[in-house]
């Protein structure tokens, strides 16, 4: 597990991921990955999330190397081109972020997900979702929010005890009920522009988190009451890392909040 968190800007962030029970009990490594990249020189905040689908071999190297491609290549196009103008914007990003992760895991010793999980089905070559948030860094001075999601996970907003969904590529219209990964599928990808709405907590999830928050759940009220602030780096781990029957998938998050918590705490 990993958590961390801090002040960038005008924003509190915490992000923390875990390894899920199903993967402990297999002795396997967790499948999520995540990145939080900033620029001094940029107005930008770019949080990443990816969930290697484990089903397949080389998960976890699949979702580590797209969230540190895709990290790369945003912050790369905010600085040349500034921030999305459109879809189109997106589709570079994701298709190169595709092309990296098969020339990654295709080097890679072939490692298949265990004989329990084979028996199920034959195993797949690497696979991951993967979701991007382009935030503003001073929310005061700039508002707008980007986003572009394959697969299903999600970013999801928290306001006034509600949560509602930013981006979920799983409303799209795609004439299958099969989820859509990278690398084999770039051309999935959803992408939308927003506004980050006052007192409005941004959270990206893989689906190990955001599957267990339904509109009115125990687990969705209890959150909403408790993200309302910024917690502590352990109690943000502590809420990330719930028990609830079923729900055993790695779990990783990235919330922000606008206004500089920590430093008004420090």
């Amino acid at each position: 597990m990993a958590v961390d968190g801090g002040s960038v800007h005008g924003l509190t962030v915490r992000t923390a991921t875990v390894r899920g029970r199903s993967h402990m009990q297999t002795g396997e490594e967790r499948h999520d990955a995540y990145v939080v990249r900033t620029d001094p020189a940029l107005p930008w905040i770019v949080a990443v999330v990816a969930d290697g689908v484990s089903s397949s071999m080389n998960a976890g190297e699949a979702a580590a190397e797209a969230v540190a491609h895709a990290g790369q290549l945003v912050l790369d196009r905010l600085r040349s081109e500034g921030p999305p103008d459109g879809p189109h914007w997106w589709t570079g990003v994701f298709e190169r972020t595709a092309i990296a992760i098969a020339a990654h895991t295709e080097g890679l010793p072939r490692r298949e997900p265990p004989a329990a999980r084979r028996r199920m089905m034959e195993p797949s070559p690497a696979a991951t979702t993967l979701a991007v948030l382009v935030a503003p860094a001073e929310p005061t001075r700039d508002l707008r929010l980007f986003s572009a999601v394959v697969g299903d996970s999600r970013i999801l907003r928290l306001h006034d005890g509600a949560w509602s969904a930013l981006l979920d590529a799983r409303d799209s219209t795609t004439g299958s009920d099969r989820v859509q990964t990278l690398p084999r599928h770039p051309e999935a990808m959803c992408a939308t522009e927003s506004v980050w709405r006052q007192d409005e907590v941004l959270v990206l999830a893989t689906d190990g988190f955001a599957d267990a928050i339904g509109p009115a759940s125990p687990l969705a009220l209890a959150l909403a009451d408790r993200w309302r602030r910024p917690p502590s780096l352990p109690g943000f781990l502590r809420d990330v890392d719930f028990r609830k029957a079923t729900y055993n998938d790695d779990r990783t998050v990235i919330a922000l909040w606008q206004g500089n918590a920590d430093s008004a705490v420090a």
